[in-house]
């Protein structure tokens, strides 16, 4: 299934894995299903999470930064 990914938005073996909580695209993984963004960041263990807000283990394949306001408010929870 083909994905159309705004060209903001950077693959998801470019992002940083140190905790640094970026947004996340997260496509479909069935037909019944929705594709989101969301705020996330990468566990030690070897799975993105959503933060602050836990949307469980997430799948996603493409990031970009947080803007400076969105990195500020993040970095507050």
């Amino acid at each position: 299934m083909s994905v159309l990914v705004r060209d903001d938005w950077r693959p998801i073996e470019t992002a940083p894995r140190d905790g640094t909580v970026v947004r996340l695209f997260c496509p479909a993984p069935s037909l019944n299903s929705k594709s989101f963004e969301a705020n996330g960041r990468y566990l030690d263990v070897g799975a993105w999470v959503g933060h602050p807000e836990n949307h469980g283990l997430m799948s996603p394949s493409h990031w970009m930064p947080l803007t400076d306001e969105e990195d500020t408010d993040a970095n507050r929870s």
